[in-house]
């Protein structure tokens, strides 16, 4: 599928896992120490791999200008996917989760990525992040042990196995973004090479 390595192709070059900056001020610490602290209370006594569930409670799936600042997370009433991913990786590293930035191109509808461009540009922003019936999604790995990991989607409050199925659409492919030092991580029984793009028709790869 040519579309889908061109697409690989740009979100390699063009679109970095999301990071949530700081000004380097005591406004941007609080604000981080703040989101940790309540993932703390509501998450006491629990799993460390369970998942910040609260996030979705707290934020709505929405529109962010970038790049964004912890003082601007920490009042927002939305965030995307990015976003919500950086604050989830924060999280698991405050509870002494391993987390990595994950990559994925998903296919939907036409007529559901319509409506979410058509919410991008009523903000202003460039949609930058759709082709056609594809889209840039990040996630977060949550490493259960040295060379596990599972991977979780908090747009969705929910894991993503490897059979690439998500609501109303399917992953396409996928790349984990770690030190080659780690070498392979599994995801489930899959072993994926950090750094690599994977195609997801069952799994092929790596590609890029």
């Amino acid at each position: 599928m040519e579309e889908v390595d061109e697409i690989i192709r740009r979100v390699s070059e063009h679109l970095p896992p999301t990071q949530i900056l700081s000004h380097r001020d005591e406004l941007c610490e609080v604000a981080r120490r703040y989101l940790i602290g309540l993932d703390s209370l509501l998450a006491a006594d629990s799993n460390p791999l369970e998942p910040p569930a609260w996030l979705r409670t707290k934020y709505k799936w929405g529109p962010v200008k970038h790049p964004v600042y912890w003082c601007q997370v920490v009042e927002a009433d939305e965030l995307d996917c990015g976003s919500l991913s950086a604050i989830a990786r924060e999280v698991y590293e405050s509870r002494g989760v391993f987390a990595i930035p994950v990559q994925m191109i998903l296919e939907f509808p036409s007529y559901v990525v319509e409506h979410w461009a058509a919410a991008w540009q009523r903000k202003g922003l460039c949609a930058d992040w759709i082709w056609g019936r594809y889209v840039y999604h990040e996630v977060v790995g949550a490493v259960c042990d040295e060379r596990r990991m599972k991977v979780y989607d908090p747009i969705e409050n929910a894991w993503i196995e490897p059979s690439g199925h998500v609501e109303r659409g399917r992953v396409v492919a996928i790349r984990a973004v770690g030190s080659s030092t780690r070498g392979c991580m599994y995801w489930e029984d899959v072993c994926m090479e950090l750094g690599k793009w994977y195609r997801i028709n069952g799994i092929e790869g790596p590609s890029g």
